[in-house]
């Protein structure tokens, strides 16, 4: 007789830490098959042109595509991917944007974020660099994580469902 309720407490505490696993996992973008952006050329001076390009990005959905950086920032565009979830635009780089490294962010409706680096230099050489044909980069294989925020109550409901999870185990392995 005491066996089944022993059984019964772990399906049960097995069940509450998989539905409690399921409100904390974050869905990781792998860049193949999943969305990707890409730009060339990667290093360009003020004033240059660049070529955005989206892969995987969901039919007929709008993006706001961004120049960011530590202290500089600036919507570039808007962009939709097309029926093969692809789109491609060429922005021109603000010609007051300082010299570093940046992100260029496709930020869809729903809030998901694709991004790429991109150098942007004063020098003379990226200027030329800019105006030959740049080779086509493809995604690489590694993991780009999502970012996704959880709200006050996710993590209050999480915390409740261990507090649960927790003292049914205690009660039904006394249970006699």
């Amino acid at each position: 007789m005491f066996q089944w309720k022993i059984i019964l407490a772990v399906v049960v505490g097995i069940t509450l830490l998989t539905g409690a696993s399921l409100m904390t996992w974050t869905p990781i973008a792998r860049a193949h098959g999943e969305s990707a952006i890409t730009v060339t050329p990667d290093t360009v001076a003020p004033g240059g042109k660049i070529t955005v390009k989206g892969a995987d990005m969901g039919a007929e959905e709008e993006f706001k595509i961004t120049l960011e950086g530590l202290n500089y920032q600036t919507e570039l565009g808007d962009a939709t991917a097309d029926d093969q979830e692809e789109f491609t635009l060429e922005f021109t780089i603000p010609a007051d944007a300082p010299e570093g490294v940046y992100q260029i962010k496709a930020t869809g409706e729903d809030g998901d974020v694709v991004t790429t680096e991109l150098t942007i230099t004063p020098t003379k050489a990226a200027a030329e660099a800019q105006s030959t044909p740049a080779v086509e980069v493809m995604p690489s294989a590694a993991e780009h994580v999502l970012a996704r925020s959880r709200t006050p109550f996710d993590v209050i409901g999480l915390f409740a469902l261990v507090i649960v999870s927790a003292g049914l185990g205690v009660v039904l392995a006394r249970w006699k």
